[in-house]
């Protein structure tokens, strides 16, 4: 279970000369302090208390750039065994990222891939990548998947003429931000509140844009409450309360975040 490059492993190949020098003078001095006895965690681990102890010691730690720098050297074309992708596999199954750590890996992930930052920057899949992404991501095997929810039908209510209708109510405009009219010369989608396509009553319904339409597929019950509050203060108001939307939406970007 070994780090592979092209054939040879890790420890013959994926570090500098530098490296090497230094790892082979510890070598040598490790052969002289311990002489003809073997290492003293030879067949030993340590217990949970160590380990823990060695993780607190080392948080907040950061690495140089320069030491970054060199792991990342090291690292290029090598490959996992697949016996350790597996392991790995089974070790992160189950496993949550907290709310921090997700927000935390979403801002690094904002400032390195945007524009000639982007891996893909320049670059098309092929059809035959977007026909394997396509499948690796469709029904069960996609992180939305809801049990089938989207193949649902819609009540007999939902027709062009009510969707139309809704989207004159809302005056052609997504009601969250200060979006355009149309995306594209296309009409808006229409949302249901509370994500039952059999409820088409007009409190149940609001006008979103494309953007803000997916943004509806996570925290479902956040954006149940959010639309419902803002389809009442529109009432009330007899049109669109962009004061409530824009102290509602800072709340909403953290969440997205």
């Amino acid at each position: 279970m070994i780090f592979i490059k092209s054939g040879i492993s890790f420890q013959q190949q994926a570090l500098s000369p530098d490296r090497k020098m230094k790892n082979r003078k510890r070598s040598i001095s490790m052969k002289k302090w311990l002489g003809n006895n073997p290492h003293p965690m030879l067949g030993k681990r340590h217990s949970e208390e160590t380990i823990r102890k060695i993780k607190e010691e080392n948080v907040g730690k950061k690495r140089s750039e320069a030491t970054r720098k060199r792991m990342s050297e090291a690292k290029k074309g090598m490959k996992l065994s697949e016996e350790l992708k597996k392991k790995l596999s089974e070790l992160k199954k189950g496993k949550k990222l907290s709310e921090e750590h997700r927000r935390n890996v979403a801002k690094a992930n904002a400032k390195k891939n945007r524009g000639k930052t982007h891996p893909m920057y320049g670059k098309h899949h092929s059809k035959e990548t977007k026909k394997k992404i396509s499948e690796a991501m469709s029904g069960e095997r996609s992180p939305f998947w809801l049990g089938g929810k989207s193949f649902e039908p819609y009540g007999i209510e939902w027709n062009k003429d009510l969707r139309d209708q809704i989207r004159k109510r809302d005056d052609y405009t997504c009601q969250i931000g200060d979006c355009r009219k149309r995306e594209n010369g296309k009409p808006f989608p229409i949302h249901h509140v509370d994500y039952d396509k059999r409820n088409n009553k007009k409190e149940n319904l609001i006008t979103l844009c494309v953007s803000c339409h997916q943004k509806t597929n996570f925290n479902r019950e956040y954006w149940k409450g959010f639309l419902s509050d803002l389809l009442i203060k529109n009432q009330l108001n007899g049109g669109k309360d962009d004061s409530f939307q824009f102290d509602r939406v800072d709340e909403t970007q953290k969440l997205l975040l």
